[in-house]
């Protein structure tokens, strides 16, 4: 289980982060087929290299220290290519900024995101062709000039919304980490209506789990500010009776024979399904428990049908998880007072164990 405090956000709404690899698919799509380096080079080479040159790149989001760079530079991408077969007509590799430029397009406001390949943004080339002409900052520098821009991810946004389900602006941050981890992401940094930007220099480690392209992260307080008017209105109280995120400060009158008073509301536990597989997640102090599936086969992971039974006081929550065969197992056990997770299981069959790879050291 991975618990992901709200400080990995650095206060932004909603963080998208993409991988090495899905900027690599990106950037090879966009020089194979819209801006074809074939084609670029062809010119260059005074049509000895054929347009249609097969190239491999690669996309690096460590900010090089093999060339010279302004002092502070961040949010670079190093891209290299091979040309030809196994690299049999040469190499090239250029240095750029992404930077987010505000636009409008057909009367929508976009936040774009893209690769700068201007005189500002572009630091760095070099090409190298047939081991002939062997140009640093020369000929491909001012082809790729000529390119200008290389579109990533346009971000439609209303700058002046208040609703917290506009987007009011949009960021993009690449992550060099520096760590021996060597977590290096993109993250694609989002503001809602109402929200301030977050620090974007606090991301300093990627998300991304290996082997993926992208992760998401949603912070409780966006969240809040979503349902809270909606509380309010349930409530017939104004929405100035929370505080952030989503704490009642007042007392409540609420109908009935005896006069009830909701004295307090906070959110603990949020139950979720559709997985078809028992998990318990800690996020930002909030205990997820994702239940099983009790009335089909459509199991995952050859976990065996459950249902949940929640089990609440005024210190815990309790989660058990119900079998088949009549078992009543506790799955986890969560403090309403510390917001920690003191346990978390859940039964595996056989058929699990023996199909998982781990299954040596179980």
């Amino acid at each position: 289980m991975t618990q992901l405090p709200g400080s990995q956000l650095n206060n932004y709404d909603l963080v998208v982060e993409f991988s090495e690899q899905a900027f690599n698919d990106l950037l090879s799509a966009f020089f194979d087929t819209i801006k074809p380096i074939g084609d670029i080079l062809h010119g260059i080479s005074g049509g000895i290299i054929p347009a249609g040159v097969p190239f491999a790149l690669t996309v690096s989001f460590d900010v090089p220290t093999d060339v010279s760079l302004p002092p502070g530079t961040m949010d670079t991408l190093d891209i290299s290519m091979t040309l030809g077969t196994n690299g049999s007509l040469g190499t090239l590799r250029f240095v750029a900024i992404v930077k987010v430029v505000h636009t409008n397009l057909a009367g929508v406001d976009i936040d774009l995101v893209h690769l700068d390949l201007s005189n500002t943004g572009l630091l760095y080339t070099h090409l190298n062709l047939f081991n002939v002409l062997n140009s640093t900052n020369g000929v491909l520098t001012t082809a790729l000039h000529g390119v200008g821009s290389i579109p990533l991810l346009p971000v439609p946004v209303n700058r002046a919304s208040t609703s917290p389900t506009e987007i009011m602006a949009a960021d993009m941050r690449i992550i060099d980490d520096n760590s021996g981890s060597d977590l290096d992401d993109s993250a694609l940094l989002l503001t809602f209506g109402g929200d301030a930007p977050g620090n974007r220099n606090g991301f300093t480690q990627g998300l991304v789990p290996a082997g993926t392209r992208g992760a998401i992260g949603v912070s409780f307080s966006w969240i809040c500010n979503i349902v809270r008017p909606q509380l309010a209105a349930g409530l017939q109280i104004p929405v100035s009776d929370f505080d952030a995120p989503c704490h009642l400060n007042t007392s409540v009158n609420l109908p009935g024979d005896h006069n009830p008073q909701l004295t307090s509301l906070d959110i603990d536990l949020i139950v979720s399904g559709h997985k078809h597989v028992p998990f318990f997640w800690g996020i930002n102090g909030i205990l997820i428990a994702n239940s099983g599936t009790c009335s089909t086969k459509r199991l995952r992971g050859l976990t065996p049908s459950s249902w949940n039974e929640v089990e609440i006081d005024a210190s815990t929550i309790k989660v058990f998880l119900h079998y088949p065969d009549g078992r009543r197992e506790l799955a986890v056990i969560f403090s309403r007072k510390t917001r920690a997770l003191t346990r978390e299981a859940f039964y595996m069959t056989e058929e699990f164990i023996s199909s998982n790879r781990l299954s040596a050291v179980i």
